[in-house]
């Protein structure tokens, strides 16, 4: 057999086909239509006539004809639009799907000329930019940096800014980074969840070695969230940021005022600060309530007890209600009344007020623990507590007394030590391994240092009450008044120490320093603790 008349082999044929396919045009390799579809008559039937891309006018409609076209198929990725008039005029009605009757569309038997086009694909958008945190070498973000995703730094990846060089720290709302004090994560290390302009002030200054950035999870605002037991070993008290001035005008608050409690509402993100007024004739108690991110009061409303009770206690806000206890002299009576937040304002709740009989009430916590609420009152220089209980979940009324004692280290079980201090404000709830505590703190102008203390409360809502210290931190003092002299709480976000914030106020509303029709405070602390 001569070698034309030879059979063609089969890796032959398979080389041809190939050829084939590559001439073949790349229209006719893509399955998806190119062309729509107009019909006389509704639902796809009648005379029907096909168009490509491109333009057509009255006379390229026949056989359907004008003013006869019905319904259109459309394919995916096409879109036709259709004209009242010839040459492209009048009213138009575009399609990208199907439509079997354009009568109800107000379009049937009116079209006159019309054009095709493929539509685009808008390329897909380009990937978000990847969160990072940055590192300075100085403070206030200056000098060397470098920027971080989410991973694992030890030493060597620190350059150029360093080891051991570290002043303060970027970090943006969706990222949060533990900075160690030695090579491969380990030694004394703090998490900081939001920017941080000096990292001296946390003790970590000039001597970081390593760090892990994280991804941070969501904020769980709720009240009556576990703390983490962490809390209890961490005994180092550090500034994370602060004072944050606040500012009311003068006609909210018309006299310098006294600053005495301060609460967060977790919910809606609320700082309630309440202080003594220091100069009107009769004087009184105001509460300032400001939003999450403003400086500015919102809303300020005067207590209602008579004015002569101007002393207003620290404060602890749960699910938007809070009480606050007027006082005058230590053996005066006190006064507790109830607000809620709502919608930026502070609405007192009229007939829930109770009468405390000669006794000061100075610091006021508040809480709900399973299904009743509670309130545990300290007197003045905290010599005397008082415990209340009442069924429900924010109760507001129905408050019966369980406890009383005259002298409060009458309560006390052997712990990490006796020692009761002059609390100024308290804050109960629990820890996430079930444990119920009382946090109280103090800082008068004669102690070299605030002190937070935390008690684990036994037998809460009987009359055998008993408290034991579990754990005692302590910070220096900060200028002319330690961080924690009146006012403080916490601003619990999650389930984590860092998540973790002691707000503090110490200082008063005046004018110095402040803008014109204004009253200011230096501000709130934000303080957190590190193991």
């Amino acid at each position: 057999m001569t070698p034309s008349k030879q059979a063609i082999r089969p890796c032959t044929l398979l080389f041809l086909c190939l050829i084939a396919l590559l001439c073949v045009p790349i229209d006719f390799l893509d399955a998806q239509p190119r062309t729509i579809t107009v019909y006389e008559d509704k639902n796809y039937r009648g005379k029907r006539k096909t168009f490509g891309v491109g333009r057509f006018n009255k006379g390229s409609l026949n056989p359907v004809g004008n003013d006869k076209i019905s319904s259109v198929r459309v394919p995916a990725g096409m879109r036709v639009t259709l004209y009242e008039h010839d040459g492209y005029r009048g009213k138009t009605l575009t399609l990208t799907q199907n439509a079997p009757d354009i009568h109800r569309l107000g379009f049937g038997d009116k079209t006159s000329s019309l054009s095709v086009q493929r539509m685009t694909v808008p390329p897909p958008p380009p990937p978000p930019p990847v969160a990072r945190i940055t590192i300075y070498e100085d403070k206030g973000y200056r000098g060397s940096r470098k920027s971080f995703a989410v991973g694992r730094f030890n030493k060597n990846a620190l350059s150029p800014v360093g080891n051991d060089k570290i002043s303060s720290v970027r970090i943006p709302a969706s990222l949060e980074v533990t900075l160690y004090e030695h090579d491969t994560y380990r030694g004394k290390n703090v998490t900081l969840t939001q920017s941080t302009a000096d990292v001296h002030h946390l003790g970590f200054g000039d001597n970081v070695s390593s760090l892990i950035v994280h991804r941070r999870p969501p904020a769980t605002y709720r009240s009556g969230l576990p703390l983490s037991t962490d809390i209890v070993p961490a005994n180092t008290l550090k500034i994370l940021t602060g004072p944050a001035k606040r500012y009311a005008s003068r006609s909210q608050l018309p006299c310098n005022c006294h600053i005495q409690g301060i609460g967060w509402n977790p919910e809606t993100r609320h700082t309630v600060i309440t202080c003594q007024d220091l100069c009107s004739p009769k004087r009184g108690a105001y509460l300032l309530l400001y939003p999450n991110t403003s400086s500015r009061a919102a809303h300020v409303v005067r207590a209602r007890a008579n004015t002569k009770y101007n002393h207003p206690s620290s404060i602890q806000v749960f699910q938007g209600i809070f009480p606050v206890a007027m006082a005058d002299g230590k053996t005066d009576h006190s006064f507790i009344e109830f607000y809620a937040i709502q919608n930026n304002r502070l609405r007192y709740l009229s007939g829930r007020n109770i009468i405390v009989r000669n006794r000061h009430i100075g610091a006021l916590a508040y809480t709900v623990i399973g299904n009743n609420t509670y309130m545990v009152g300290a007197g003045w220089d905290a010599k005397d507590l008082t415990f209340w209980q009442a069924p429900g979940r924010r109760a507001t009324s129905g408050f019966r007394q369980t406890a009383y004692a005259a002298n409060a280290t009458s309560l006390i079980l052997r712990g990490i030590d006796n020692n009761w201090g002059a609390y100024n404000s308290l804050w109960l709830g629990r820890l996430s391994n079930g444990k119920i505590v009382l946090i109280a703190t103090h800082g008068g102008l004669g102690s070299p240092r605030s002190w937070l203390d935390i008690w684990e409360v036994f037998n809460l809502g009987r009359s055998n009450v008993r408290l034991q210290k579990i754990a005692k931190k302590w910070m220096g003092r900060k200028g002319t008044k330690n961080v924690f002299f009146e006012g403080v709480t916490l601003r619990v976000t999650g389930s984590r120490l860092q998540d973790i914030h002691i707000l503090a106020a110490p200082h008063d509303y005046g004018t110095t320093g402040c803008p014109a029709n204004t009253r200011c405070t230096r501000g709130v602390y934000d303080v957190i603790a590190i193991k």
